[in-house]
C-alpha cells in the first residue's frame, strides 16, 4: 500500500471575511479613542503600549473567533479491481429461438464475450434468474439453457424481473460493488407491479445498466371464448340474450376471425371479429336467440379463421322452451290511484296474469281508523311473481318489510316502484328501501310547478291521502285551476332495444303509442348498473331497471299512466301491452321449472367449475327423488348436490378438462327434467410466452429510476467510461483546532493583566 499525507488549515468566522475585517477595524478604533483621550494626562510612550496590549488582546480573542483548525488528509491507493455484478435472465422468452436459429440468451452470452469478458480491469461476478436470482461460476453454464425451450415444455420458467430486482438490490448495495449490468428482454410475465422495484432503484447508490435483448420472435397466437353466459331455460316466444367475451393473443396481420353459432347443422348467427393484437384484445358479443317451442335446442358456438375456415375455439350450450306462465302480481298502495283500477282490467284473465291489490295502513280512511295493515296478511311472497309498490310513503315502509322484499328479490322476483309524487319518492330515497332502488329522487325544492300539481303534492305529503282525494274543497274550485297536458316518453336506445317497449316500435312515428305521464319525480341519480329505459325531454330519467341478485327491480317515477290509457282510442292495446312486457321483464327470472344455473357456460381446464340446480316446489318433487349426473365421451359422472342459502336451490362441483363437452342432466324415473351443456377450454400456453416483444420503454424507465442507462447492444458503448478506472482508495481524515492551545489563553490573560498593571501605574480607572 502507497499512501499520501495533505495538510491543510481551514478557519471560519461569523460573517467570513467581511466580517473579520469589519470586527477588526471596529477593535481599532475602539483603542484609539480609549487612549487618544483620556481623563488623565498620560505620555505618550504609555499611550502606546496601553493600546498595544489592547489591541493584542482583542486580536487574540478575534483569531479563537476564526476557529483555525489544521486538517491532515491521509489517502491509501490500493491495487485491488472494481467488482461488477452482471446478471443474464435465463427465462423462457430469453431462451426461444428466432427465425434464424439464434435465442436472445445466446444473444446475451455473445456480448458477454465479445464486449464484457476482455475487459480485465474488473472482476465480474455473475448471475442468472427467471423466477429466482442464483450465482453461477461461468457464463458457460448457461449454455444448455441457450439452446433453447423443449417441445414438451409446456411451461417454460417465467420472467420476475421486478421481484428479483428488488433482490438484488438489498443484497449487492451493501457489498461495496462497482456497478450492476443487466442483460434481459425487459419482460416480466409474472403481472407484478413494477412500483416496488423502481422504489428500490431509486434508494439504491449502484449505478445501473440494462442491456436490452431485442431478438424479434414471434409470438404464439391464443385464441379462446373466455366466457358464455347464457339461461339454460326461457318462455317460449321470447329472445334469449347470449353474451360471449372472446380473447385473442399475438395475432398475425390479415387474420379475419368470424363467430358462427349453429343448431342442427345450420347457422343461425354469424358476426365478424377484429382482435387483431400483439398483446391481448378482449372484444365480447351479444346477440339474442329465440325461443319459438317448449323443447330442447342444442346450439354450439364456433370461432374460426374465416380465410381457412379453422376452428380455433368452440363451446356448447342448450336453452330449453318452457310454457308461458301467468305472472302472479302483488299490488301493495300506500294511497288510493284511478290507475288501479285500469291495471286490474289487465291482470284479470288467466291468460295475462292474477293481481292481488292489498293497501297499506292510511292509504284510505277506514283502514287508517282500524289500523288495517294489507301487508301483514300476506305472510308468503314467494307464492308472487312481481311486487308493486305504488304511491308509497316513508312512513309506510318498514325494515321487515324491506328485508323480505330483498329476499324476494334476491330469489328471482321482480319488485316495481311506482309514484310520481317527488315529495315521496325522495323521503323513500332516505329509507331502507332505497338500497334496492335502482335510482332515487332528490326532491328539488326550486323547481317551478303549477297549481294543479302543488295541490296534489301537498295534499298528498301533508294528510297522506291519493291525489284522486283532494277534498271538497279542492273539487269545488277545481273549474279554476288549468290541467297539465300529457307528456310522452323519451325512449333511449336500450329502451327501444328493451322488450319491454317492443309493442311501441311504430312509436318513433306515432307518438300516441308512447306512454304518456302527467305527474313526475324525475330520477336525479342512477346506481352503477342500472339501465334507463325512458327520461324526460330534459334527459331526467322516469324508467329505471337493474338486476339484483336473481331478480330485478325498477323505479317509475310518474303516475300510473291511467290518464294516458284515458286519452287512448277504445280499441288500442298499447297500455295493457305496456304494462305486461314491464311485468313481463321484472318476472323474467322467477322460475317454475327446474333449471342449471351456471356462472358461464365455459371453464378453464383442470379448474372445479360451481354449478347450482334450481328445484321449484310447485312441481311437489324433493332433491332425493331425483339423479344428476354429468355426461361426457362416453362417461357418466354422477353429481352430488347439496343446498345452499336460497330457497329450494342447490348446489355441486365438477372438475372441468380441456376441450372436454359435459352434458349436464336431472332425471326423475328416468325421465330428463332439466339438461344443459358446459365445455372445458384448450389449455392455454404459460405466461411467458404469450406475448414475446422486448420492453424498451420498461427499461428505460427502470434506469432513469436509478439515474442508469439503457443500452442499445449493437451499439458502441464505451463501459470504461462509465464504470471508471480508478482504483479503491481509503481517506483517513485529522483534525486539530489550532487555537485550543494553553499559550493562547496565556497570552491573552497576560495582555488584560499588564495593561491593568499599567492603568493601575498611572492611576487610571
Amino acid at each position: 500500500m502507497t499512501g499520501q499525507l495533505t495538510e491543510t488549515i481551514e478557519w471560519s468566522f461569523p460573517g467570513g471575511l467581511a466580517g473579520l475585517v469589519l470586527a477588526t477595524v471596529a477593535a481599532a478604533v475602539v483603542v484609539f479613542l480609549s487612549y487618544r483621550y483620556t481623563l488623565r494626562r498620560i505620555s505618550s510612550p504609555a499611550r502606546w503600549l496601553l493600546g498595544f496590549l489592547r489591541i493584542l488582546a482583542l486580536g487574540l480573542i478575534l483569531a479563537c473567533l476564526c476557529n483555525p483548525t489544521r486538517i491532515q488528509r491521509q489517502t491509501f491507493a490500493g491495487d485491488t479491481k472494481p467488482n461488477v455484478a452482471v446478471i443474464f435472465d435465463v427465462s423462457g422468452s430469453m431462451r426461444q429461438k428466432s427465425s434464424w436459429g439464434e435465442s436472445r440468451l445466446e444473444k446475451a452470452m455473445r456480448y458477454w464475450r465479445d464486449t464484457l469478458a476482455g475487459m480485465d480491469t474488473y472482476r465480474w461476478s455473475t448471475f442468472a434468474f427467471a423466477e429466482l436470482l442464483r450465482p453461477i461460476e461461468s457464463v458457460e453454464e448457461l449454455r444448455q439453457a441457450s439452446a433453447g425451450n423443449s417441445p414438451d415444455d409446456s411451461s417454460p420458467p417465467e420472467t420476475a424481473l421486478y421481484r428479483t430486482m428488488s433482490e438484488w438490490i438489498g443484497r449487492f448495495d451493501s457489498q461495496g460493488l462497482g456497478g450492476v449490468i443487466c442483460l434481459t428482454d425487459g419482460r416480466d410475465s409474472t403481472g407484478a407491479s413494477p412500483a416496488p422495484a423502481v422504489d428500490a432503484l431509486r434508494r439504491c447508490s449502484l449505478p445501473h445498466a440494462f442491456v436490452l435483448m431485442d431478438t424479434p420472435l414471434a409470438s404464439q397466437p391464443y385464441c379462446d371464448i373466455e366466457k358464455l353466459e347464457v339461461p339454460s331455460t326461457a318462455q317460449i316466444h321470447t329472445n334469449v340474450p347470449v353474451n360471449v367475451l372472446i380473447r385473442a393473443e399475438g395475432l398475425d396481420a390479415g387474420t379475419n376471425l368470424e363467430w358462427a353459432v349453429t343448431r342442427d347443422g345450420k347457422v343461425c348467427y354469424s358476426q365478424d371479429l377484429d382482435l387483431l393484437s400483439n398483446q391481448s384484445a378482449t372484444q365480447s358479443i351479444r346477440f339474442d336467440l329465440p325461443v319459438l317451442s317448449a323443447d330442447t335446442r342444442i346450439y354450439e358456438g364456433v370461432l374460426r379463421t374465416k380465410s381457412e375456415n379453422t376452428a380455433l375455439a368452440s363451446a356448447k350450450w342448450s336453452i330449453t322452451g318452457q310454457m308461458h306462465e301467468t305472472p302472479s302480481v302483488l299490488l301493495y298502495q300506500g294511497a288510493l290511484d284511478w290507475g288501479t283500477r285500469h291495471l286490474r282490467t289487465i291482470f284479470d284473465r288467466e291468460t295475462n296474469g292474477k293481481m292481488y291489490v292489498h293497501f297499506a295502513p292510511g292509504s284510505y280512511r277506514t283502514a287508517r281508523m282500524y289500523g288495517l295493515d294489507g301487508w301483514k296478511n300476506v305472510s308468503q311472497l314467494s307464492g308472487f311473481n312481481v311486487v308493486i309498490l305504488m304511491n308509497m310513503s316513508c312512513r309506510q315502509v318498514s325494515s321487515d318489510m324491506v328485508d323480505a322484499l330483498e329476499r324476494f328479490v334476491r330469489d328471482g322476483g321482480g319488485l316495481l316502484v311506482v309514484n310520481g309524487n317527488p315529495h315521496s319518492v325522495a323521503a323513500l330515497g332516505n329509507s331502507d328501501l332505497a338500497r334496492l332502488l335502482p335510482a332515487t329522487v332528490e326532491n328539488d325544492s326550486n323547481q317551478q310547478r303549477d297549481q294543479y300539481m302543488a295541490a296534489m303534492e301537498e295534499r298528498f305529503d301533508t294528510h297522506g291521502a291519493s291525489k284522486t282525494r283532494l277534498g271538497d274543497e279542492f273539487i269545488r274550485n277545481r273549474s279554476s285551476v288549468k290541467g297539465i297536458p300529457l307528456l310522452p316518453f323519451e325512449i333511449t336506445r336500450e329502451g327501444w332495444n328493451s322488450p319491454i317497449f317492443s309493442f311501441a316500435h311504430g312509436g318513433r312515428s306515432d307518438q300516441q303509442s308512447v306512454p304518456h305521464y302527467e305527474c313526475v319525480a324525475k330520477a336525479r341519480r342512477v346506481k352503477p348498473g342500472a339501465t334507463v329505459l325512458a327520461c324526460t325531454k330534459d334527459k331526467q330519467p322516469i324508467l329505471v331497471v337493474q338486476p339484483f341478485g336473481s331478480g330485478h327491480v325498477g323505479v317509475l317515477a310518474c303516475d300510473s299512466l291511467w290518464r294516458w290509457k284515458l286519452s287512448l282510442p277504445s280499441d288500442s292495446q298499447v297500455f295493457p301491452q305496456f304494462w305486461r312486457q314491464l311485468v313481463g321483464y321484472l318476472c323474467a327470472a322467477s322460475r317454475r321449472q327446474p333449471a342449471w344455473i351456471m356462472n358461464s357456460s365455459v371453464y378453464p381446464p383442470d379448474e372445479t367449475a360451481t354449478i347450482r340446480f334450481y328445484l321449484p316446489s310447485a312441481l311437489g318433487l324433493e332433491i332425493g327423488q331425483l339423479s344428476f349426473a354429468a355426461e361426457t365421451a362416453g362417461r357418466n359422472i354422477p353429481l352430488s348436490l347439496a343446498p345452499i342459502d336460497q330457497d329450494r336451490h342447490y348446489e355441486t362441483s365438477l372438475e372441468i378438462e380441456a376441450e372436454a363437452t359435459y352434458r349436464l342432466v336431472a332425471r326423475e324415473k328416468g325421465n330428463v327434467l332439466a339438461e344443459a351443456y358446459i365445455s372445458g377450454k384448450a389449455k392455454r400456453i404459460g405466461r411467458e410466452m404469450q406475448v414475446l416483444k422486448p420492453d424498451r420503454t420498461g427499461l428505460d424507465q427502470l434506469a432513469v429510476a436509478c439515474r442508469g442507462v439503457s443500452i442499445d447492444p449493437e451499439a458502441r458503448w464505451d463501459w470504461t467510461a462509465w464504470l471508471g478506472r480508478d482504483e479503491a482508495r481509503t481517506v483517513e481524515v485529522v483534525r486539530t483546532p489550532l487555537w485550543h492551545r494553553p499559550w493562547v489563553f496565556a497570552a491573552m490573560l497576560a495582555a488584560f493583566l499588564m495593561e491593568l498593571i499599567v492603568r493601575r501605574r498611572y492611576r487610571m480607572a
